[in-house]
């Protein structure tokens, strides 16, 4: 009897330290499969159906958050855009201006929100700029660039010296399924500059300059044993016209996550950590706002994808 009370036990300890070791592993995966990255968890009070960017505002951490309630009827009236202070989930702004996917940039002094606009159930052809002051009143809201060969989706939003570089993402056929397309805009002078040169399904993009470079990050389509997910790519050019495209994944959702990993938005929280925001969701209805961080500098996070041999 002792013998087989033995035998239980030790199967049973076995069992146990098997299952931890699995779990380890798939942790230890999941927080440390795209290194140097290391993820986190869930960002406090995330809502469904959103994404964010993150900015600063007087030296205090801001989130713009584009809100798309997951309720059926029309859609005019129900999409938003928050401005919430990260340190207490504070809302300080709110805009029910029917805005599809934004982005903001801080720029001579005045807060300026590039928005499309999503009515009726339908993307429409312009892009918006809200603009506002310090204090977060509006000082205007207007349309600056309309695209007569497709809709607008999300948009992304960088600025080189005094000039601001605005991407947006089209549906114009004549590119493929989805095309990233690039204007300048400097005082009221817009112009464009071309298109990002891969004919592949793309979105959700995120655009920086630094280092001398732009970077770009964007979803697209990978393939695991007949299991479609969307990854997270990186992308850097000069000029917006020549590009470098990186093999290696900047986020790959693991297996404890639902397939995609996208709406990527990255800022340097301090001088050795930079944060990171995305999305992790399944493209239908389930979207999960988390976090990850990376030691050290962006500039020398971006350029880790194009120097690792």
């Amino acid at each position: 009897m002792k013998k087989n009370r033995k035998i239980v036990l030790y199967i049973s300890t076995s069992i146990s330290i098997l299952f931890f070791i699995i779990f380890l592993s798939y942790y230890l995966l999941y927080k440390y499969g795209n290194y140097p990255i290391i993820k986190g968890g869930l960002v406090k009070d995330h809502i469904q159906k959103m994404e964010t960017t993150l900015f600063y505002l007087d030296e205090k951490l801001m989130s713009l958050q584009t809100i798309r309630p997951d309720t059926p009827g029309n859609s005019t009236g129900r999409y938003y855009i928050n401005i919430v202070n990260t340190s207490d989930n504070k809302i300080l702004f709110t805009h029910k201006c029917d805005c599809g996917l934004s982005d903001v940039i801080i720029h001579n002094n005045e807060i300026k929100i590039f928005t499309s606009k999503f009515l009726d159930g339908k993307w429409g052809n312009d892009i918006y700029q809200i603009t506002l002051d310090k204090n977060l009143n509006i000082k205007n809201e207007k349309i600056i660039y309309n695209d007569k060969n497709g809709s607008i989706y999300n948009l992304a939003v960088t600025e080189k010296e005094s000039e601001i570089y605005l991407l947006y993402e089209s549906d114009d056929s004549r590119y493929g399924k989805f095309s990233f397309k690039f204007i300048r805009i400097k005082d009221d002078n817009i112009n464009f500059i071309g298109i990002f040169p891969i004919n592949n399904y793309k979105g959700a993009p995120y655009l920086k300059y630094i280092n001398n470079h732009f970077y770009l990050l964007y979803g697209e389509y990978i393939t695991i044993k007949d299991d479609k997910r969307f990854k997270t790519s990186i992308a850097k050019s000069k000029d917006l016209k020549e590009w470098i495209i990186s093999d290696i994944p900047f986020l790959s959702p693991s297996i404890f996550e639902l397939p995609c990993n996208s709406d990527v938005t990255i800022i340097q929280k301090n001088d050795n950590m930079v944060l990171i925001h995305y999305a992790e969701a399944d493209q239908i209805n389930t979207t999960k706002l988390k976090y990850a961080t990376y030691n050290g500098r962006l500039e020398d996070l971006f350029e880790y994808y194009f120097n690792k041999k």
